[in-house]
């Protein structure tokens, strides 16, 4: 359902909180596309992987890997990564500003960045 809306006409009642990130699996080589929530930092993109042991989409970004990502209706490539501690400590207080309740589960998630290319 969140995909169907930010492909639609209607993506500005949740883009400006969700995207759709779309990248090809390192080991699978498949393609996948998921909903994902982000924070634009100036130039940088910060996404939070919440309760990330359960997930396994972010393992693919422990080396910085291109992907898409659908922001304002449109597609952009990108190139992410999981956060290294710098990176992790610029980031959070941004995901934080744009999101106080994350902030309770923050210190677990695993940060990725990236930035458009």
């Amino acid at each position: 359902v969140v995909g169907a809306v930010l492909t639609s006409p209607m993506h500005r009642l949740l883009g400006r909180r969700l995207a759709l990130v779309r990248y090809v699996g390192r080991v699978s080589g498949q393609t996948y596309t998921l909903p994902i929530q982000y924070v634009r930092d100036g130039d940088r993109l910060v996404i939070v992987a919440g309760r990330a042991g359960g997930k396994r989409w972010w393992r693919n970004f422990g080396q910085p890997m291109p992907a898409e990502m659908l922001l304002d209706g449109k597609w952009h490539h990108c190139n992410l990564a999981v956060a290294g501690e710098r990176d992790r400590e610029a980031a959070v207080p941004a995901y934080s500003a744009r999101f106080p309740s994350a902030s309770k589960w923050l210190a677990d998630a695993v940060v990725l960045v990236g930035t458009l290319t």
